[in-house]
């Protein structure tokens, strides 16, 4: 008997061991924000008669005796309720994700470049994007997506920067584009390289308080792109997302032209005026048009009146948009693909990615990007944290088909071009000769002198090859509680190799081999200087880009007071090189090139005259170096009262002599207060209501001019002496500094309804001084004038985002409405002359006037047509058609009629979305109002010079008749030409135009599968369909132009349809 009891006593022992120590055994788990995985304390967690909290870290633990298949529910204010199971496994972690009822104010963190904050905290006026939004959009770039998403204003004018953030700050125009900032330094490269599908968010930094942490880069605001980053303690998550566009064909019959008949007629009447004759005798040998020819034979008695009459109806029936439409343009093909991971344990997270997007557009040109990313931060104990981060992304683009603004522009254009044969075998086309001269040519000697559009494209082209390499390493340690040391290095290339080939078959290549061959009239010998083979214009630029920052972080709370802040220092450096070159000869089999003697003169073939063969070279480098030291502080008390300081001191080499010049100080300073938090503070339906004030400085800068004077050298060596040559490229000046911006913004966030209403207003003003301008100089130094620090503006303007929730419950509909207004005036700005003709390019160039906008649209007084058909405007107070005095020394700047601003001071959005189970449907509305442009219109000097015919629609609508003057504007054909006439006319009041309309952004139609599928794995899908430039819905104008696209063709519709699977491993 005691032989058995030994080994059941054991038995009992081993039992009430495993007990006991189950029964001290938790199940550990935290709670995240399923929107940035952020802890959440304070949830209360039910577990049948358990209740518990989650501590400030998010975690809670339960009894291991907890049933696996328990429901335990968690409950948080702001939160939907959420459900979960722990399991069995007691040595893992259980993470619970909760999802926030709506994004209010006090739930959005935003991400500064320096540091991560909570909004509500900030004093400063913010606006971030979050992905959600970022997705309602397919493009190809992640600047794309801001366009009616953001308060960014897009110009569609390429005279005027592409995109401002709350107007301009500065009256150079290479500098009024906001600063980018990725991954928390600036970006140097093509921000189109970006892989959208990698972005998290962007947040836009708007007023001083800030923006100026970012110095002398940020007077015109600041884009912060964050990417993709992984979280510790999170499952493997894999995102793939695909989807294919198709662009629509352009219409090219929406572009308001002159007509083939009216161009015929337009000829007929110049042959008969003799105008053609000078053009025939020219030993250039000019191009004429097949109805010129047609007309010198019929004159020359080379073909009967009743032939001559035949070919020139039939040209009156052709038109080049047929055949464009026809044979060049084409359906637009786009192609994305995505793929991606992230996750983390409690010591690693990581993010990996790769992309590939392959285009086409309508006129065959493609464009291709790889894009691959990896981020890993890794935890080797508590307090340290070491991060490296890689991003490599090369693109591709080769050119296509010429345009149809290609063929239809320049003298030698007409609109009856035919680009093939009833056979559509390629006709030829005479672009810069008369074909009756380069038919005979060389005796056949010389090659084929004809240029074929609808083949030429295929060997003459342009590839870009660039590739862009991204590495960043970080070292984040924790030295306490509440203080980290921060320490970062960014390194970047970015190599551009561009070629622009033209093989022997293109016409650029047969034109210049042709135009310097010399021919042996004895011996019928054709020599060619330059050599037979393709022509190639190479060009190779590379740009390092090192960044380091070390920077001290604090975050402390006590008692009812926190403390944020941050300090820190950083070096940049950036330096280009490169070089540009043409190679003759080339044979692409053998990789050889020909030699060219660039010194030697040879004479021109068609002229005579003597030229040399262009090097095309061009050699660059160029270091720009930045030194600065930063901090930014910010006290709360009370969860109500914040006030905020930040100071910024940088040092560039690119400035005056002295130090006080190198160095610049950048500050700001502001507060906030929560009233909705005060006791006193009990109105109904109000949930938060926070004012803000911010003041400070920064700035902008430059970086093509000099505190010193620089001279170029040219490609070639002078004509007659051989030796080498140079010019000045700009004149020095000693005390050139930074251009300085001081910003007053007071602002409102609120909220209320039961969260169904919330946004901000922001009112703020600008001031630009120190701004660079032309200043003149002694005449006695040689120079008219200098760029110096000597102009001043200033503008203020509101900003509002309100988010409506209008509909809640089964059938969800959210509306964020956009408004902005911006008004600018120029304060001081010193004009090279006062002539009026200086100032009515005023779209599309700075006008620099006192008193009004940057862009202001300013035109000769207009005074419509006389009893002839002449336009009459006003000399001295008087009608007159003196146009050699209107537009030369009889009109000041004073004089002109000012018709507004050129760019939009009321601009937005509005952005609706309907849920409805697992269906989403978005579309955006966008407006821009409270702006002008110039209607373009006929110049009669420009249509009969270099063939203009495409901004020449109004010439139907001309004075023909007397009378006609009380039912038209468009004066009536004179000849010879009259230029001072036209320009007066084109750049009258007359044609001036409300620009203000509103667009169909895109429309968005989305189906998200439910996470109950049979599949392992696969927790989530996405089928989602989108329509972008969907044109107009309502404009000002009563010509029915779009005023983004006055005399251009619209961008066409885009059709995309697209799958996104998200799966766990």
């Amino acid at each position: 008997m005691k032989k058995n009891k030994r080994p059941c006593g054991i038995f009992l022992l081993a039992a009430l061991v495993a007990i006991s120590s189950r029964a001290q055994q938790k199940k550990e788990g935290r709670v995240l924000s399923s929107v940035d995985s952020l802890p959440i304390p304070e949830v209360v967690i039910h577990q049948g008669a358990t209740r518990l909290t989650s501590d400030a870290k998010g975690h809670f633990s339960l009894p291991a005796t907890t049933n696996p298949t328990d429901s335990i529910l968690l409950y948080k204010d702001g939160y939907l309720p959420t459900s979960f199971q722990m399991g069995e496994n007691t040595a893992h972690t259980e993470t619970v994700f909760m999802r926030p009822v709506l994004k209010v104010l006090q739930e959005v963190t935003i991400n500064t470049g320096y540091q991560t904050l909570a909004k509500e905290r900030a004093t400063g006026s913010f606006e971030k994007i979050d992905n959600q939004r970022l997705n309602q959009q397919v493009t190809t770039d992640i600047i794309g997506r801001l366009e009616g998403t953001s308060s960014v204003l897009f110009d569609k004018n390429s005279q005027r920067p592409a995109m401002t953030i709350r107007g301009f700050s500065s009256l150079t125009k290479s500098i009024m584009s906001p600063l980018i900032i990725v991954d928390n330094f600036p970006y140097e490269g093509d921000i189109g390289n970006i892989n959208p599908n990698d972005v998290e968010s962007v947040t836009i930094l708007k007023d001083a308080a800030a923006a100026s942490i970012w110095g002398t880069r940020a007077g015109n605001g600041v884009i912060v792109i964050t990417t993709k980053k992984g979280t510790y303690q999170s499952r493997n998550r894999w995102e793939l997302n695909t989807n294919v566009s198709v662009v629509s064909k352009p219409n090219l019959f929406s572009i308001h032209q002159m007509s083939p008949s009216d161009f015929v007629d337009m000829e007929k009447f110049l042959f008969d005026k003799g105008y053609y004759s000078s053009k025939e005798s020219s030993r250039s040998k000019p191009a004429l048009s097949p109805v010129v020819e047609t007309l010198i034979e019929q004159r020359n008695g080379k073909i009967s009146d009743e032939t001559a009459s035949e070919r020139i109806m039939h040209y009156k029936t052709v038109d080049l948009r047929s055949d464009m439409e026809r044979l060049m343009y084409q359906k637009g093909i786009k192609q994305q693909y995505a793929l991606s991971a992230r996750g983390g344990n409690s010591n690693l997270k990581y993010y990996f990615s790769g992309g590939l997007d392959k285009n086409t557009d309508n006129l065959d040109a493609s464009y291709r990007r790889v894009s691959l990313k990896s981020e890993n931060t890794y935890r080797p104990v508590r307090q340290l944290e070491i991060s490296v981060g890689l991003q490599y992304i090369s693109v591709q683009t080769k050119t296509g088909k010429p345009a149809w603004t290609t063929l239809a522009n320049g003298s030698s254009s007409y609109p009856y071009l035919l680009l093939a044969d009833s056979a559509e075998q390629a006709l030829p086309f005479g672009k810069d000769y008369r074909s009756m001269y380069t038919d005979t040519a060389g005796g056949g000697r010389l090659l084929d002198w004809n240029y074929y559009p609808l083949e030429d494209y295929l060997h003459d082209y342009s590839k870009v090859n660039r590739q862009d390499l991204l590495l960043q390493l970080g070292a984040k340690v924790q030295i306490a509680s509440f203080l980290s040391l921060d320490m970062q290095y960014q390194y970047e290339r970015q190599n551009n190799d561009s070629k622009d080939v033209h093989d022997m078959k293109s016409y650029y290549a047969r034109d210049w081999i042709n135009r310097f061959s010399q021919v042996n009239q004895n011996t019928g010998t054709v020599t060619y200087p330059v050599p037979l083979g393709e022509i190639r214009f190479i060009g190779n630029e590379q740009t390092v880009a090192h960044d380091g920052r070390a920077q001290v972080n604090l975050g402390k709370t006590w008692g009812v007071s926190g403390l944020n802040a941050i300090a820190g220092g950083e070096i940049r450096q950036t330096y280009t090189s490169g070089s540009y070159y043409n190679i003759y000869g080339y044979n692409d089999d053998v990789l050889t090139v020909a030699n060219v003697n660039y010194a030697t003169p040879y004479p021109n073939y068609v002229t005579g005259s003597n030229g040399t063969i262009p090097s095309g070279l061009q050699l660059v480098d160029k270091t720009n170096r930045y030194l600065s030291l930063y901090g930014n502080a910010a006290y709360t008390l009370r969860d109500r009262y914040t006030l905020s300081a930040s100071a910024r001191r940088d040092a560039s080499n690119l400035f005056g002599v002295s130090t006080n010049d190198r160095w610049t100080p950048l500050w700001s300073l502001g507060g906030s207060w929560n009233i909705s938090r005060e006791m006193f503070f009990h109105v109904p339906g109000i949930s938060l209501l926070r004012l803000r004030a911010t003041y400070g400085l920064s700035g902008n800068v430059d970086q093509t001019k000099s505190a010193v004077t620089t001279i170029k050298y040219y490609s070639t060596n002078a004509t007659y002496t051989n030796l080498p040559r140079a010019y000045i490229n700009q004149n020095g000046n000693p005390a050139l500094k930074w251009e300085q911006v001081r910003t007053f913004n007071v602002g409102m966030d609120f909220s209320g309804v039961d969260n169904r209403i919330s946004g901000n207003v922001d009112w703020y003003s600008k001031k630009g001084t120190d701004l660079l301008g032309n200043a003149p100089l002694d005449y006695t130094t040689g120079i008219v004038s200098v760029s110096k620090n000597v102009a001043a503006m200033e503008g203020n303007g509101i900003d509002i985002t309100l988010n409506t929730k209008i509909l809640k419950g089964a059938l969800q509909w959210d509306n964020v409405l956009l408004f902005n207004y911006y008004k600018s005036r120029v304060v001081k700005f010193n004009l090279t002359t006062d002539y009026g003709s200086a100032f009515v390019n005023g779209a599309y160039t700075i006008t620099g006037v006192e008193g009004k906008p940057v862009y202001a649209v300013l035109s000769y007084d207009w005074a419509g047509l006389d009893k002839n058909g002449d336009p009459q405007g006003r000399l001295y107070g008087d009608l007159s058609t003196n146009y050699a005095s209107i537009v030369g020394t009889g009109t000041a700047y004073t004089d002109l009629v000012y018709g507004g601003s050129a760019t939009p001071t009321t601009y937005g959005s509005m952005i609706n979305t309907l849920t409805w189970k697992g269906w989403s449907f978005a579309f955006n509305v966008g407006y821009k109002l409270g702006y002008y442009f110039r209607r373009p219109t006929i110049s009669y000097s420009a249509l009969f010079s270099s063939y203009a015919y495409v901004d020449n629609g109004d010439y139907a609508r001309r004075w023909q008749h007397p009378g006609d003057e009380s039912k038209t504007n468009v004066p009536s054909i004179v000849y010879p030409a009259n230029g001072n006439r036209d320009n007066f006319y084109v750049n009258s009041s007359v044609l001036v135009e409300r620009a203000d309309h509103i667009r169909l952004q895109y429309v968005q139609l989305q189906y998200r599968f439910g996470n109950n599928t049979a599949h392992s794995g696969l927790s989530g899908m996405e089928v989602y369909g989108n329509a972008s430039n969907l044109g107009i819905l309502w404009r000002a104008n009563r010509h029915q132009l779009d005023p983004e696209y006055p005399n251009t063709l619209s961008p066409p519709p885009t059709f995309s349809l697209g799958l996104r699977i998200y799966f766990n491993k």
